[in-house]
């Protein structure tokens, strides 16, 4: 189908843009994909919240990370853990409530698996 061979290409060129630190580039590229090609948003949907995060526009991811359940959040963090380069983003979100785990920086390393801790 030419619809599936078109998506294919553009997944391409939005990891190459990635790869390249072109951000901003491969999330315009990745709106054109979900209007032109709604029925394949889901393919594009991860790399567009890679591209997100790295952009720092992380304010959505964390609205649903905060109500998400437990396989969700797990999805969400490993998202953030692959983007994210700078943790007091975190820290200053206005969109986590003052006392989520997320908001206790701890130092570099592996940030997210370290200030991370589980709901009971």
């Amino acid at each position: 189908m030419a619809s599936t061979a078109a998506v294919k290409a553009y997944t391409a060129r939005i990891e190459a843009l990635q790869a390249s630190g072109l951000h901003r580039e491969a999330q315009a590229i990745g709106a054109l994909v979900r209007e032109r090609f709604p029925a394949h948003q889901s393919e594009v949907a991860v790399l567009m919240r890679q591209s997100e995060v790295a952009a720092g526009n992380v304010d959505a991811l964390l609205a649903e990370l905060v109500t998400a359940d437990a396989t969700r959040r797990r999805e969400l963090e490993v998202i953030l853990a692959g983007g994210l380069s700078d943790p007091a983003v975190l820290a200053e979100s206005p969109v986590l409530p003052a006392d989520h785990p997320l908001k206790r920086y701890v130092g570099p390393g592996p940030w997210l698996h370290v200030v991370w801790e589980p709901r009971r």
